[in-house]
């Protein structure tokens, strides 16, 4: 899902006016899948979840995460200061499709990693309806700023312990070597790097 709002949806409103006659079919799924095997012709993922063997186009920059909350979350609970003070918060948990277990918020300090096992009464497999529960007062959200940079804009949301945030190199579209002369996937993938050099 944060591959499509952030990464792909771009190039694919590009791709729709350079070639209207031609359908993109766009699954969306959180679990690592095996494109070649499933008959897929590429993927978006970040780097260092790709297949090794796959051939990358790079979709988006570098991505930092960011915890957010609504100005009246912070006015009745106050604002974290350090990433140990979530422990005293209300967090809203994340878990993939693939796994049950509630993602460990990241962060680093002085170079080094540091996670969070935050606690909360709210989990969801999807970041909407987590942003829309941090709007709404109910707690505080992890989630990538292009997916909250209207709300940050707007004074919906504000962001905390951004000097402790990190970043992930970002989003690649994969695919298989093999697959590389394939006329529509060769359109799609100078498209998309068009679209993340600023040259659509």
């Amino acid at each position: 899902r944060v591959a499509v709002r952030c990464g792909l949806a771009p190039v694919l409103l590009e791709f729709a006016k350079r070639y209207p006659d031609v359908t993109v079919d766009v699954t969306v799924d959180d679990r690592t899948v095996d494109i070649v095997a499933d008959g897929y012709d590429a993927g978006v993922r970040s780097r260092e979840s790709t297949q090794k063997d796959m051939l990358t186009a790079r979709l988006t920059a570098p991505i930092r995460f960011v915890v957010v909350g609504s100005p009246e979350y912070f006015a009745s609970h106050g604002v974290p200061k350090r990433p140990e003070d979530l422990l005293q918060h209300t967090c809203l948990g994340w878990h993939s499709l693939a796994s049950e277990n509630e993602y460990r918020w990241e962060f680093q300090r002085r170079g080094k990693d540091l996670e969070i096992a935050v606690t909360g009464n709210i989990v969801s497999n999807d970041h909407d309806v987590l942003v829309q529960a941090a709007l709404d007062g109910l707690g505080l959200a992890y989630t990538t700023l292009p997916e909250v940079a209207p709300e940050l804009e707007a004074g919906s949301l504000k962001a905390v312990l951004e000097s402790f945030s990190v970043s992930v190199p970002g989003l690649f579209l994969y695919y298989p070597a093999s697959s590389r002369k394939l006329p529509k996937l060769r359109a799609f993938v100078d498209c998309a790097l068009a679209v993340c050099n600023g040259n659509p």
